[in-house]
């Protein structure tokens, strides 16, 4: 005599009649409450970067509707099942190995990525320190030179004379006692030491 057939609707793991209906009418699966553990469920975000998916691939999944953790009054979550994103993901990158290849490519590239801009940043700031080493070696040659003068070219600074040290310093000024513009040789003379022009 051989053993019983399962009901139809049996759990398709331990063969029990009690089905979870979430489970069924979410993703036409016969499951009962304890062996639900055995089907795990992923969110949608956390879908597409595991298994490299759009929002196009995951549209023809079901999906179980939970409260976001983060907030009860956010939109709700959309949990899908594990395995049937994964049969998604093989369909479209050929096998679950070629999604971790794609992965660790992904990595690599942007490994790639942050050197070549670190080296581009490396190179623009030696560009810029060479530049601003050789504006500061012609300001330092033409502070060494006198001014020009029409027609002739630059000649070699000589050190100034006290002549020369006395024109920089003279000021004009107003005499208050007298009302007379003077001139002051020094700005620390004494105003007795002022030449009337």
């Amino acid at each position: 005599m051989g053993l019983p057939t399962p009901p139809a609707d049996a759990c398709y793991h331990c063969k029990k009649a009690s089905i979870n209906a979430d489970y069924r009418q979410a993703f036409g699966i016969n499951i009962c409450n304890q062996c639900t553990s055995l089907e795990p469920v992923i969110s949608k975000s956390t879908a597409k970067a595991t298994y490299l998916l759009s929002e196009a691939d995951l549209s023809s999944l079901g999906a179980l509707q939970r409260s976001n953790p983060r907030h009860k009054e956010w939109t709700p979550m959309k949990m899908y099942l594990v395995s049937q994103v994964e049969s998604v993901a093989v369909a479209k990158h050929g096998s679950l190995e070629a999604v971790t290849q794609q992965k660790q490519q992904k990595v690599r590239d942007k490994i790639e990525d942050r050197a070549k801009r670190r080296k581009t940043v490396e190179q623009d700031e030696r560009k810029e320190q060479a530049h601003m080493q050789q504006l500061t070696a012609v300001l330092k040659k033409y502070s060494e030179q006198s001014p020009l003068q029409e027609g002739k070219e630059a000649r070699q600074h000589t050190p100034p004379t006290q002549a020369d040290m006395t024109r920089c310093c003279r000021v004009d000024f107003v005499d208050p006692d007298d009302g007379k513009r003077k001139k002051r040789f020094a700005p620390g003379l004494a105003a007795a030491e002022v030449e009337e022009l």
